[in-house]
């Protein structure tokens, strides 16, 4: 850790999907350096989604074939690194075609505001479901302003999946899921993800992820 923060220094982040990675950056270097992690950083995922409504799926595979990059070589981290600095330049040419300007761009990601939203409101809209779906009969809370979609839009795509939706964590409580800006949160946690966290030390098999994981959950249906 002292090797790999002194090589990063100040410098900004850029990796696919990386605030899952900081986490565990965030978290190592508070227990044994005693000093957070504080430096900026792209999430290249997040951009995609973004940027590229329209594609099924958008990991790092998907964007190389999009943008007709070289195939990357497998379990080669430097492999991974280049192709991932190629498609941040191919979002960024884009974001910037799409939106007119970086303030423009910003402004796509800026959280919305809803009317007041009840779990009991959203009922599905299909009588047929995949039960292999792994949300299929799962309980789904949500916290925390989502960027991608409004969050009544999420919940309906939950209860349609034959999931349930809940307003507060309680003991069938299988996924809270976090607004990807509040995921990666240090210091002062939400009441939501303290009991949630209470409640896994307590042996119950509640899952904090993120806005990220809960799209992946989704695009597990394609």
């Amino acid at each position: 850790m002292p090797k790999f923060l002194a090589f990063v220094g100040s410098s900004i982040i850029v990796g696919h999907n990386v605030n899952f990675d900081i986490n565990f950056i965030y978290d190592y270097s508070l227990k044994y350096l005693d000093r957070p992690f504080s430096n900026d950083f792209v999430d290249t995922l997040r951009i995609a989604r973004k940027v590229l409504p329209n594609l099924n799926h958008h990991r790092l595979d998907d964007l190389v074939s999009y943008y007709s990059l070289k195939p990357r070589k497998e379990h080669r981290a430097l492999s991974d690194c280049d192709l991932t600095f190629s498609i941040y330049l191919k979002l960024k040419d884009d974001s910037l075609s799409k939106y007119g300007s970086l303030s423009e761009f910003k402004n796509a990601f800026k959280p919305k505001s809803y009317p007041k939203l009840k779990a009991t409101d959203i009922t599905a809209t299909n009588t047929e479901f995949d039960q292999t779906h792994p949300l299929y009969n799962k309980t789904v809370v949500f916290t925390g302003q989502l960027e991608t979609l409004p969050r009544k839009e999420a919940m309906q795509l939950v209860v349609n999946l034959g999931g349930k939706c809940a307003d507060s964590v309680v003991k069938t409580t299988d996924y809270l899921v976090f607004g990807n800006k509040y995921y990666n949160l240090k210091g002062e946690k939400s009441s939501k993800r303290i009991k949630a966290e209470k409640m896994i030390l307590k042996g119950q098999n509640v899952k904090i992820i993120s806005e990220n994981t809960f799209l992946d959950l989704l695009e597990s249906n394609n």
